[in-house]
């Protein structure tokens, strides 16, 4: 197990070296997430010579105040011969031999991240340290905790050092090695202090008591080291570090050790504590923990690796991507993001997105109430027709009609109609910009430039803005093109006044009487209703023309011609993205590289059951005999079938001939529990289950379990229908692994079987289940020793299943009954519209009961009555089928019985048919959004039915002419009507 630790050491580094370190994120980082050990104590604690007992060599800096003033990743590898040396990571060619040069660096590289100021940074220095006298261990050496700040210090340094180590030790996978001296009160310790307040139970902290030998005479640390004092989850380990004079002397660290073992197992008051003391028990202890923690928390890395790849991937997909450097590559860049834009923009118009509809209300309702509110009455009221006419005339009178007269009329009426034309050609433009400004809202990419976004704004509003200048010209100069040419047709079919009795010899003068005035009037009015019909349909076509057509067509097509002109400079001036966004984006990319790194070298194949097949067939060879008891561990591991399932679980299974089935469930196990579920339909709900655990005292526990539903309060303890044999039911962990062992004794032997898998990350509750954390539900063959896909199946069958019967019998059926019984009077229409309704309709009812046949050989539920209904509902609809093609010659004495028969058996197929996909939704446990579609197509059809009835009776009563039959019938046939024609039955 020594690579685990130098797993995490290689991400540890690949981390930092591409900028992930725990910084403060919105998305989970790696670092954080990491098992490690963050070394914490107060100044003058001892915390530097502690360290250095565990490695064994003399190389942290000294000194007064603050000296540790960044976090110290401390990498120990053991190897197994050779001369030690140590690595900085940002030294990477660099071998320290000399461990005083190793103390120098340490604060030379501090310096250069803090200056010479007495500041602290939270960007750690990667140290490995080669050795056959050390453990594998990491080791994370935090800043001394303060009480007050020295002078060149800032005054929030002690606050700032304690952000700092909280931020560390705060992670729940971080393990706290607290340092406190013992000649100093307990109730003191800086280091006892902030671990509790992070872990109040000491579940995840060690204690570590320095100073020993410098305690008071009388004095001891026994009831610390006891537990007595300050009880921890872990045995509380002494040290007794280098004095001063000692580091003075140089004194070598091996034989400091030496004199450190001697001096616990040769004192009175520690000799019973000896095995357990010292600094290379505590970086044994520490070493071997790391190593726990670190394979129980690969599964849960695992999936954090694959959730944050995803989430980090959607990040940098919404940031955009990074700018190019050359000005093609800048030009490329603006260009599709201004195509993007442009087609945004034109699916707004074309109904892809919202908001084109806008422009078909102009034409459709805002033109024609424009035009509808022009007030012709006034402009040919006889005063203005009797002003207009003789100005026309000037000082000759017109002979026979007044033609000037009703020019100038007509002009200035159609004059008026420029105001909605002009206000119509307004509004599209209002529309088309709100688009735009819309599309340029919904372009993720311009978000990223703003200057960019401003530039494409303004290019498209200006494009617009001279398409609305064409348009308005277009759609005026149709106004204008009816003023200047009149349609002379429409005046050469006006009655003359001899035609309608008039008398020719009146006087010229007498044609400016008010009836004369009031007809020419009447006859302008009509031409502008005729006009202005014209003008709403092509002042429509105008602005679509002009403005629409054009916007879709050629929006950026003047920017695009200017950006080619523009310089390197100015591109890159488009192109300024806001300096926050390129750090984000920079720094989420190197998350990402630290992440595809881990994945692509599989640095988490060290674990057993991690995932791989390989791994799954190592497990496989596992001995149960040592870990499990009798009858399980008497099993040869030979008759054993082995099979990895969902990467997760090892399934072991093995039927003997008396019917005996024994089933081994093995899984990587952290806490929470494992279960296997046995389904009826390769569903959750209405399973048998076996869950197993360790409660939090390490106490193993395995229960029977019946799923009665989703929730966890439908989840029964203690119930179930697996036949277990007397034999109990066993859990062992072994190697981060759960092993769940139980016998089930069949009647018969036990072939495909739906299974489901699950587990949850949380201890259960007075034996109540907690929420799985993932589930999967496969087929087992127990006899071939092999899997198949489960519920995803099953679940895609039954949809299939149920969609079919809901439209085939649900819908399509009722609707050839209602044509038949309501729209007979349409013949011969209905009786062909009846006919291949009903044919389509039993063809896919036919498909729904193939697909439910196929579903109840896969699954075998046990549902007689849906099963037995559909199998009658089936036998009716191919009587149905075989009674048309049986059907008797109109004139037949046995039609009229053929007719009942044939209405009946229709009316029980839809019956019986509502009441099966009731019945269905029920038994496949359909979701509500299933039936509560149903029931709103049920409704619907009765709706229908309610009002074709009522309007059929109503007609039936007032008319004595027809006489159409009231029985409710599938397929019914007319009877010749009374009083008329037969007509010839060919067509039926």
């Amino acid at each position: 197990m020594e690579n685990l630790i130098t797993l995490v050491n290689k991400i540890q580094r690949a981390c930092t070296a591409l900028g992930d370190h725990g910084d403060e994120s919105a998305l989970p980082t790696l670092w954080d997430s990491l098992p490690s050990i963050a070394v914490v104590g107060g100044q003058s604690s001892g915390k530097s010579s502690v360290l250095e007992s565990v490695v064994g060599k003399d190389f942290l800096p000294r000194g007064s105040g603050i000296v540790t003033r960044r976090p110290l990743v401390l990498q120990l590898h053991k190897i197994d011969e050779g001369r030690e040396y140590a690595e900085f990571m940002h030294l990477p060619r660099k071998r320290f031999t000399d461990f005083a040069a190793v103390r120098k660096e340490i604060a030379d590289e501090t310096d250069r991240e803090t200056g010479r100021s007495k500041q602290i940074s939270s960007v750690p220095i990667h140290l490995s340290i080669f050795s056959p006298n050390v453990v594998n261990l990491t080791l994370i050496d935090l800043p001394g905790l303060t009480k007050v700040a020295v002078e060149g210090q800032p005054d929030s340094i002690v606050q700032d050092i304690e952000n700092m180590v909280r931020s560390y030790i705060e992670k729940p996978n971080c393990i706290i090695l607290a340092i406190s001296p013992a000649n100093q009160d307990l109730a003191t310790s800086d280091a006892i202090k902030i671990s509790r307040e992070v872990d109040p139970r000491g579940e995840r902290t060690f204690g570590v008591l320095t100073k020993i030998d410098l305690m008071d005479k009388g004095t001891d640390a026994v009831d610390i080291l006891e537990g007595k004092s300050y009880k921890l989850q872990f045995p509380w380990i002494g040290v007794v570090n280098r004095s001063q004079a000692d580091i003075n002397k140089s004194v070598d660290m091996i034989a400091a050790r030496r004199r450190e073992r001697e001096y616990f197992a040769n004192s009175p008051e520690y000799r019973h504590l000896a095995n357990r003391m010292g600094s290379e028990h505590l970086g044994k202890v520490l070493s071997k923990h790391l190593e726990g923690v670190i394979r129980s928390k690969i599964p849960a890395l695992q999936s954090l690796i694959s959730k944050t790849i995803i989430e980090l991937e959607t990040e940098l997909s919404r940031l955009g991507k990074p700018i190019a450097t050359d000005a093609g590559g800048k030009l490329y860049m603006i260009m599709e993001i201004c195509r993007v834009f442009d087609q945004i923009f034109k699916e707004h118009l074309d109904g892809v997105r919202p908001g084109g509809d806008k422009i078909y209300n102009v034409f459709d309702n805002q033109l024609p109430a424009a035009m509808k509110r022009l007030q012709f009455d006034k402009n040919l009221s006889m005063d203005h027709v009797r002003k207009l006419i003789t100005e026309a005339d000037g000082y000759q009178p017109h002979l026979i009609a007044p033609e000037q007269g009703y020019r100038r009329l007509i002009e200035s009426s159609l004059g008026t109609i420029k105001g909605p034309a002009e206000a119509a050609v307004n509004a599209v433009h209002a529309i088309l910009k709100e688009l735009v400004h819309k599309a340029i809202s919904e372009t993720v990419e311009l978000k990223q430039y703003p200057s960019l976004k401003v530039e494409v704004t303004t290019a498209a509003c200006e494009s617009l803005d001279r398409m609305k200048e064409e348009s308005r010209k277009a759609t005026l100069q149709l106004v204008d093109m009816e003023s200047g040419y009149l349609t002379v047709e429409f005046f050469r079919k006006l009655p003359q006044d001899i035609e309608k009795g008039g008398n020719p010899t009146h006087s010229i003068f007498d044609r400016y009487n008010d009836a004369y005035l009031r007809r020419i009037g009447m006859t302008v009015l009509s031409y502008i209703n005729m006009v202005c019909a014209t003008l709403r349909n092509s002042i429509p076509k105008s602005i679509v023309y002009c403005q629409v057509r054009e916007a879709k067509r050629s929006l950026m097509d003047y920017f695009f011609a200017e950006l080619g002109k523009k310089e390197a400079k100015q591109l890159a001036s488009l192109l300024n993205e806001d300096p926050a966004v390129m750090q984000r984006r920079t720094s989420l990319a190197k998350r990402l590289c630290v992440l595809i790194f881990v994945l692509e070298h599989e640095m988490f194949a060290v674990a057993d059951g991690a995932g791989s097949n390989k791994e799954g067939s190592e497990e496989c060879r596992t001995d149960l005999s040592i870990l499990l008891p009798p009858p399980y561990s008497n099993i040869s591991q030979s008759k054993l079938t082995c099979m990895t399932v969902w990467n997760t679980f090892v399934l072991r299974h093995y039927q003997s001939e008396d019917g005996t089935m024994t089933i081994v469930l093995s899984a990587v196990y952290t806490t929470g529990w494992v279960g296997i579920g046995f389904s009826k339909d390769g569903l959750m709900v209405g399973s048998s289950a076996m869950v197993g655990w360790f409660n939090r005292k390490g106490q193993p526990k395995i229960m029977q379990y019946y799923l009665q539903g989703t929730v966890a309060s439908k989840v029964i303890p203690g119930k179930g229908e697996l036949p277990l044999s007397g034999v109990p039911a066993a859990v062992a962990l072994h190697s981060s692994r759960i092993y769940v062992a139980f016998q089930l004794k069949l009647s018969k032997p036990l072939a495909r079987q739906p299974v489901i898998l699950a587990f949850g990350t949380a201890y259960p509750k007075h034996h109540r289940l907690t929420h799985h954390v993932d589930k999967t539900a496969i087929y087992v063959d127990f006899v071939a020793g092999s899997t198949s896909p489960g519920a995803k199946y099953v679940r895609e069958r039954k949809r299939t299943h149920g969609a079919l019967a809901l439209i085939g019998w649900g819908l399509i059926l009722p609707i050839g009954a209602i044509v038949a019984r309501y729209f007979r009077h349409n013949d011969p229409q209905w009786y062909y519209i009846h006919t291949i309704t009903q044919f389509i309709g039993f063809i896919i009812g036919l498909a729904a009961v193939v697909v439910g046949l196929q579903l109840y050989n896969e699954v075998h539920p046990d549902i007689p009555n849906h099963r037995g209904i559909g199998i009658f509902v089936l036998v009716l609809t191919i009587l149905q089928i075989l009674a048309f093609f049986l059907r008797p010659d109109k004139d037949a004495k046995i039609r009229r019985y053929w007719n009942w028969y044939h209405s009946w058996v229709g009316r029980l197929t839809l019956f019986f048919g509502a009441i099966n996909i009731v019945l269905g939704t029920e038994a496949g446990h359909a979701g509500n959004e299933w039936k509560i579609g149903y029931g709103f197509l049920v409704s619907l059809v009765i709706a229908a039915v309610i009002v074709l009835e009522v309007l059929f009776r109503m007609k039936r009563r007032n008319s004595t002419r027809l006489d159409v039959p009231s029985a409710f019938q599938m397929n019914p046939i007319e009877e010749a009507l009374p009083n008329k024609e037969v007509r010839p039955p060919s067509h039926r």
